[in-house]
């Protein structure tokens, strides 16, 4: 089995990238994988976003290169946030290209048995079709932010179109986006304004008795919440692998790295 691996946006320097993402979901996949198949990971784009349709095609060429050829293997694509947008991407090139890698091209079909989201954005301007995912895949598992924790609101969330054909499954879960990807309190920390009738209060105005409290921020989730349900998110997808034969392979999430 091949297990390709697309992580989420960070900085320029690959140097900090790696130290950012080291226990990051698609880090901890590579670590308990290596020895049972080949894995290939990609660090995701950089935070402007000017090469995702670039690394979509080292993906493609890489699986198109031969690499892993025979009967015997299959390839699991797994994405953290605009990693899992060119996850989608990949799996849409293929299938509308008619491209079919050398270790699929039996009795000429092309599958993905599974496709591993880790809240799927979909946030650069070079990525086509990120919300179709094509029936070539056969099992899509995704976890997605809660909206009401407003991380990263304004990212939405991509992968809304799954073909009928595909068994997939989606769970939200109350976490920063930073924390949907393995790496909790790493991002922002949301925040909502609060009326605390124990705030210093002013007047109203000239003439009027009545007063008003000043609101303040109050923490929507806290880092231990975060923590916590980070690990939810890996307990979910490993159980969800569970239910595959790809299990047998290791392909697991190690949950002892974020309690």
């Amino acid at each position: 089995m091949i297990l390709v691996l697309i992580d989420g946006t960070g900085v320029f320097d690959d140097a900090t990238y790696r130290s950012d993402f080291q226990n990051g979901f698609l880090k901890r996949l590579e670590r308990n994988f290596t020895g049972h198949g080949e894995v290939r990971y990609w660090r995701g784009p950089i935070t402007f976003d000017i090469d995702s349709a670039g690394i979509r095609d080292e993906v493609v060429a890489f699986l198109m290169s031969g690499r892993g050829t025979g009967p015997a293997h299959q390839v699991v694509i797994a994405g953290y946030s605009r990693g899992a947008a060119i996850a989608i991407s990949v799996a849409n090139f293929l299938h509308h290209q008619n491209l079919y890698p050398p270790a699929f091209d039996v009795n000429g079909s092309f599958d993905i048995p599974l496709l591993l989201l880790f809240d799927a954005v979909n946030r650069s301007s070079t990525l086509e079709e990120t919300e179709y995912i094509p029936p070539t895949v056969q099992k899509c598992f995704h976890a997605k932010r809660d909206p009401r924790v407003t991380s990263r609101w304004y990212f939405g969330n991509c992968a809304s179109n799954p073909a009928d054909s595909i068994d997939y499954r989606e769970r939200h879960f109350f976490c920063t986006h930073a924390g949907m990807g393995g790496c909790p309190w790493t991002g922002d920390h949301p925040e909502r304004s609060v009326v605390d009738p124990s705030s210093v209060h002013t007047p109203r105005g000239r003439g009027d008795s009545g007063f008003t409290y000043l609101p303040h921020l109050a923490p929507i989730i806290t880092e231990e919440e975060d923590t916590h349900n980070s690990e939810k998110i890996a307990l979910w997808m490993n159980q969800q692998i569970a239910t595959t034969s790809l299990a047998a392979h290791n392909l697991i999430l190690d949950i002892a790295a974020i309690r």
